[in-house]
C-alpha cells in the first residue's frame, strides 16, 4: 500500500498512542499473530519473512477476516470509538474557550474530523475507497476540497498551463477576454448569496482567467458556451470562496484550471452538446432510466406524467423525460438547484467517477421529479411541468434529496459500489443507521460540560489580561535570555582570562627553562674549556719533559745493555805500553 509522510493532528496522534497502549489492541494483535502463525503451520512455512510480498498480503487478509467477527475486534472498535470521541471533544473544547473563536462546536467537530481524514487519506491513498462511507452525505468543506482535488487531479494540465504562463502569459488570454469577464461577473452575481465580489476579487479573476484559457485551448474546434460558465461556479465556491483565497498567483489559477479542465473532459456524453451517436444513445438511456425509476418507485407520478405528455402527442415517457430534464443534466443542476445542493450532488458524482455503472445524475434527476410530485400531479401540459421544475427546484434542500435517496435508491447504490470494489467490506450503508454495530455513537460533543459564556466586556477584559500576561511572560523570557547571555559572556570572559593566565605561566616556564639551559650550557662550556686548557698544559709539559730526556740520556754498551746493569765508562787502553 502506497503511503506518504504527513503530519497527523495532535489529537489524532494522541488517540493512536492511546489505542496502541490499550489492552484491547494487545489482545487483537495477539489473536491476529496466532491466526497468521496457524496459516504458516498449515502451509509448512517456517518464517513469515520467507513469503513473497503478495503471499504476505494474502496471509494477513485471511487472518484479518478470521478475527473480524471475534469479540476482540468488537471490543477494540468500541475502544477506538471511545478514545476518538474523547480526544476530539477535548480538542474542540479547547478551541471553543478561545475568545477569538467564531465557530460552533458542530462546525469545529467537522473541521477537525476533516483534517484528520485528509491526513490519513494522504498518507494511505489506497484507503480512498472508504469515502463511500460518506455516500449520500454532503462532505464537510475542507474534506470536499481535498476529495475534488484528488479525484480530478491531472498534473499534465497543470504543468502545461504553468509552462505557457512562464513563457508568455499573453498566450493564455483569449481574444474575448473582456466579454468573458463580463459574463463571469453576471453568472457569479446570480449567486450573490454565496459570492461577494466586492470583498473577494479573486473569485472573478480566477474564474475569468481559467475560462479565457479554455477558450484559447478549444478555439480551433469549438467556442465557449454558457454551460462552461455554469460548470465553473461550483469550483469557484469550493476552491476559491470556501478556501478564502485573497492573493491571485499562477499556482492558485493552475490548481483551479487542473480540476476544472479535468472535470469538463471527463463528462459523460450526455452532458456535452453534441449530436453524435454516443450522445443520442446516452440521452435515450438517460430517459429510460428515469422512466424505470419512476415506474418502480412512484407509479402514480409515472402514470400522471405519461398522461400529461400524451396530451402533447408525446408517445414515450422516456423520451419526454429526457427532453425536459436534458438541460438540468447538461449543466449538472447548476443554476437550477441551490449551490449547496449542487455541491452535495457533485460530491456523489466525483467520488463515483471511476465506477462506470454508477451514474448518479440519472438518479438525482428522478429524485428531483419525485420531490416535486405534488406540484407535477396538478400540471395539465408539458409547459406547466417545465415551469414547475424551473420555479420550485430552487426551494429543494440537501436533506430533501437525502431522504428520497435513502428511501428509494440507497440499496441500489450500495450494490453497485460493492460490485465495483470487488466485494470488499466497506461501510456503504447509512453510518447513522449502523453506528451501533460495534460501538455507540459519539456523545462527548453534547454530553460534555459546555464552556461558560461571557459578556463582551468580560471577554475583552479576559483578552486584555491574557495579553498583559503574554507580555509579562515575554518580558520575563527576554530578561531570562539576557541573564543567560550575560552569564555565558561572563563564563567566556573568565575562561579567556584563565587561558591567558595559563598561557603567560607557560610562557614564563618556557623562559625560565631557556635561561636554566643557557646557564648549564655556559657552565658546561667553562668546564670544557678548563679541561681543554689542562689537557693542553699537560701535553706541553710532557713535550718539554720528553725533549729534556732526549738531551740527557747516556750511551750504553751492548754487553751491559744486555744485562740491564749500568756500567762505568773506562778509558780505552793504549796499543803501546809505556
Amino acid at each position: 500500500m502506497a503511503s506518504m509522510k504527513t503530519n497527523l493532528p495532535a489529537w489524532l496522534q494522541l488517540s493512536k498512542d492511546d489505542i496502541t497502549r490499550s489492552i484491547e489492541w494487545k489482545d487483537l494483535t495477539s489473536e491476529l499473530f496466532d491466526a497468521v502463525q496457524h496459516q504458516l503451520t498449515e502451509n509448512h512455512v517456517s518464517y513469515f519473512s520467507d513469503l513473497t510480498d503478495s503471499e504476505k498480503v494474502m496471509f494477513l487478509d485471511r487472518a484479518a477476516k478470521l478475527v473480524r467477527d471475534s469479540s476482540s475486534y468488537q471490543k477494540l472498535m468500541a475502544t477506538v470509538s471511545g478514545i476518538l470521541d474523547r480526544n476530539l471533544n477535548e480538542e474542540v473544547t479547547q478551541t471553543i474557550i478561545d475568545a477569538s473563536n467564531t465557530r460552533t462546536k458542530a462546525e469545529l467537530l467537522l473541521q477537525e474530523s476533516s483534517k484528520a481524514s485528509i491526513s490519513l487519506l494522504q498518507r494511505w491513498p489506497d484507503l480512498r475507497t472508504k469515502l463511500f462511507a460518506c455516500l449520500n452525505r454532503p462532505l464537510p468543506t475542507e474534506l470536499r476540497r481535498a476529495v475534488w482535488k484528488w479525484f480530478l487531479a491531472n498534473p499534465t494540465v497543470r504543468k502545461e498551463y504553468l509552462e505557457k504562463v512562464s513563457r508568455n502569459k499573453q498566450n493564455t488570454v483569449s481574444r474575448h477576454d473582456a466579454a468573458i469577464g463580463q459574463k463571469c461577473k453576471a453568472f457569479l452575481s446570480s449567486e450573490s448569496h454565496y459570492f461577494r465580489l466586492d470583498s473577494c476579487p479573486a473569485l472573478l479573476n480566477i474564474m475569468k482567467t481559467s475560462i479565457s484559457y479554455r477558450d484559447v485551448n478549444i478555439s480551433s474546434t469549438s467556442t465557449i458556451v454558457d454551460t462552461d460558465f455554469l460548470l465553473a461556479i461550483p469550483f469557484v465556491r469550493v476552491m476559491v470562496a470556501d478556501n478564502h483565497v485573497q492573493e491571485i498567483n499562477a499556482e492558485e489559477i493552475a490548481s483551479f484550471v487542473e480540476v476544472y479542465f479535468t472535470f469538463l473532459e471527463s463528462r459523460p456524453s450526455l452532458m456535452k452538446d453534441s449530436k453524435s451517436k454516443e450522445f443520442l444513445l446516452a440521452q435515450k438511456h438517460y430517459g429510460s432510466t428515469m422512466a424505470d425509476a419512476l415506474h418502480s418507485k412512484d407509479q402514480q407520478l409515472a402514470s400522471s406524467l405519461q398522461r400529461t405528455f400524451s396530451h402533447d402527442q408525446t408517445a414515450q415517457l422516456a423520451e419526454s423525460l429526457a427532453a425536459i430534464m436534458r438541460s438540468y443534466a447538461r449543466c449538472m443542476f447548476v443554476g437550477f438547484l441551490s449551490l449547496d445542493v449542487v455541491c452535495y450532488i457533485w460530491d456523489q458524482y466525483i467520488m463515483s467517477m471511476k465506477l462506470p455503472s454508477f451514474n448518479c445524475i440519472r438518479t438525482f434527476s428522478a429524485a428531483m421529479l419525485m420531490l416535486l410530485r405534488d406540484e407535477i400531479l396538478v400540471c395539465r401540459n408539458t409547459k406547466e411541468i417545465e415551469d414547475v421544475l424551473l420555479t420550485e427546484s430552487k426551494k429543494l434542500t440537501t436533506r430533501d434529496f437525502q431522504r428520497v435517496i435513502d428511501r428509494h435508491f440507497m440499496a441500489d447504490w450500495q450494490k453497485l459500489v460493492t460490485e465495483e470494489v470487488h466485494g470488499s467490506d466497506l461501510p456503504l450503508v447509512d453510518p447513522v443507521a449502523t453506528v451501533g454495530r460495534f460501538a455507540q455513537p459519539w456523545s462527548g460533543w453534547f454530553r460534555g460540560q459546555p464552556p461558560s459564556r461571557h459578556r463582551v466586556e468580560d471577554r475583552r477584559q479576559t483578552r486584555e489580561e491574557r495579553e498583559l500576561e503574554r507580555r509579562r511572560q515575554l518580558m520575563e523570557q527576554r530578561r531570562e535570555e539576557a541573564r543567560k547571555k550575560r552569564e555565558q559572556e561572563e563564563q567566556m570572559r573568565l575562561r579567556e582570562e584563565e587561558m591567558r593566565q595559563e598561557f603567560r605561566a607557560e610562557k614564563q616556564r618556557e623562559k625560565e627553562g631557556i635561561v636554566a639551559l643557557e646557564k648549564e650550557l655556559k657552565i658546561e662550556r667553562k668546564e670544557r674549556a678548563s679541561v681543554e686548557k689542562q689537557k693542553d698544559e699537560e701535553i706541553a709539559r710532557l713535550q718539554v719533559e720528553l725533549a729534556r730526556l732526549k738531551r740527557v740520556t747516556p750511551v750504553t754498551s751492548p754487553g751491559l745493555r744486555s744485562s740491564g746493569i749500568p756500567s762505568v765508562k773506562e778509558p780505552d787502553p793504549s796499543p803501546h805500553p809505556t
